[in-house]
């Protein structure tokens, strides 16, 4: 009983501001720019592992390398970002022929001012894919790393 009527004097004690939530930041998206889900890059066939579920609607082997599915983003300066392509298309076992790259990107924002909302990429060199853990089937050349 003791333990509570102290709760109750200590928390009547309390300024009001000290038990406030602070409000969190106001945000606006400004501007947005779209990457179409069928954006290839030169390469290799891709897709030839895929699963019925995983196709999406498509027909593999598809011509070149899939850009989307982006895991990471660096600012690069100057407008442009380094997009790390994702971890191929979602298991080691359907990814052999998944090249891991990094893009070079340029985003034209959509805003209000009535900018495309496009993007502009090319492929950069990279060399993170020398350091993942284990070791990628499919690689035909010690210049070409997969995504399985």
């Amino acid at each position: 009983m003791a333990a509570l009527l102290c709760a109750l004097i200590f928390a009547a004690v309390q300024p009001a501001a000290a038990l406030a939530q602070p409000k969190p930041p106001e945000t606006a998206l400004e501007g947005r720019a779209v990457l179409p889900a069928d954006t290839f890059a030169g390469g290799p066939p891709s897709g030839s592992r895929l699963e019925e579920e995983t196709k999406g609607g498509r027909t593999p082997p598809f011509e070149g390398q899939p850009v989307g599915g982006v895991s990471t983003i660096l600012d690069a300066g100057e407008g442009e970002y380094l997009a790390m392509a994702d971890n191929g298309f979602g298991k080691k076992e359907n990814s052999a022929d998944f090249l891991l790259r990094a893009y070079r990107i340029r985003p034209d924002f959509e805003t209000a001012g009535g900018a495309a909302g496009t993007f502009r990429f090319r492929k950069t060199s990279c060399s993170y894919a020398t350091r993942i853990g284990w070791s990628r089937s499919g690689s035909r050349t010690k210049s070409r790393r997969t995504g399985s």
